[in-house]
């Protein structure tokens, strides 16, 4: 994720699991309405993909 250095700075670690478990639980319903798998948590980004199309998010 782009801001999280900029973010952790400002929250508390609290706050920063809230916020990254809310967008990753987002991008995993996104993944899985398309059939796509997750394949793995790479610190703040979410490896996926599915028979058609792979790709890597870091947000």
């Amino acid at each position: 994720m782009k801001c999280l250095k900029s973010l952790s700075e400002k929250l508390d670690p609290e706050e920063i699991k809230a916020i990254t478990g809310e967008i990753f639980s987002e991008l995993t319903e996104i993944i899985e309405k398309y059939d796509g798998l997750i394949e793995a948590y790479v610190g703040d980004a979410q490896l996926a993909g599915a028979d058609v199309f792979s790709f890597y998010v870091r947000i």
